[in-house]
């Protein structure tokens, strides 16, 4: 149960734990009077519990500007879960990375709040981080974006038994990743060029295990590769004698698990976890690409 003065994440959906599978369900909530009211606003932030009466837990949101009402009412089947800034792990990431911006190795889409209550999957090259946070207890894995995941990271397969949640905001130089048809509509709303704090879209927290966060975070532009060519075959020659750090920042982190020191040691690395959407980067002794081998559908 949400105790007061603690924190808390709400979110669409998540899995209790590596092996349960355990689907919750997402919370609903109340205004003042009682009324349903939006969720939206509420979700994937860090959201501190002031006060509580015999049905509802009283919720503020982090600037403490706006009040809701979680019932109670079968709260061990939401998506509620406690968040922890304490932890040690958590209180190192925080002070490399809070009040700094931050760039994505790969090109990882997030559904941004472009407007109140309007959301869009949005490509950002950088953001700023607000906080850093830790789900407590341990062993529990969530997908803010709604569905399931399985373990700390959601770029590949790897099983995690902490989730660490770094929140992100002023997303800059961000692309909408939506059909053309549609994206008309988005482009009247999606102001990606940062001038003003209150009109600058607002983003789910990137969630990965803490080795994660450094794999798939960097503090400076990294160098992507540009100008590739379209075919997998012309890809593969291309490819060739790129370094890993190129690699890493156009592909995001390989599937091979361990610390960034320990990937960066490899001879060969993963992509992809279906046959038909894979690439096998092999390196050779200096760091270059020797070999890239791209999967193509028959």
């Amino acid at each position: 149960m949400p105790h007061i003065g603690g924190w808390m994440l709400l979110t669409e959906g998540a899995t209790a734990g590596p092996e349960g599978q355990t689907i919750r369900q997402p919370p609903f909530f109340l205004d003042g009077a009682g009324r349903p009211t939006v969720r939206g606003p509420w979700l994937n932030r860090p959201l501190q519990v002031v006060g509580e009466t015999a049905t509802s837990s009283v919720i503020h949101d982090e600037k403490g500007l706006h009040e809701i009402y979680l019932p109670k009412r079968n709260i061990e089947k939401k998506a509620a879960f406690p968040l922890t800034a304490a932890n040690t792990e958590t209180q190192r990431l925080a002070s490399e990375l809070v009040g700094k911006r931050v760039w994505f190795n790969g090109q990882p889409q997030f559904p941004c709040e472009i407007v109140h209550g309007y959301h869009a999957q949005v490509l950002a090259e950088s953001a700023r981080v607000l906080s850093v946070w830790q789900l407590d207890p341990a062993g529990v894995n969530v997908s803010p974006q709604g569905g399931l995941v399985d373990g700390g990271s959601i770029q590949n397969d790897r099983m995690g038994t902490t989730t660490t949640l770094v929140m992100l905001g002023e997303p800059k130089i961000c692309r909408p990743s939506v059909p053309a048809w549609n994206r008309s509509k988005l482009d009247t709303r999606l102001n990606c060029e940062v001038k003003h704090r209150n009109a600058a879209p607002r983003c789910p927290p990137f969630y990965a295990s803490s080795e994660n966060v450094r794999r798939n975070l960097v503090t400076s532009s990294p160098q992507k590769l540009s100008g590739m060519p379209q075919s997998a075959a012309q890809q593969e020659r291309w490819l060739v004698g790129k370094s890993r750090k190129q690699i890493l920042a156009t592909f995001g982190s390989p599937n091979e698990p361990g610390t960034l020191a320990a990937i960066m040691g490899l001879p060969i690395w993963h992509y992809g976890a279906v046959a038909y959407a894979s690439i096998v980067f092999t390196f050779d002794a200096a760091g270059k690409v020797f070999k890239a081998v791209i999967a193509t559908s028959p």
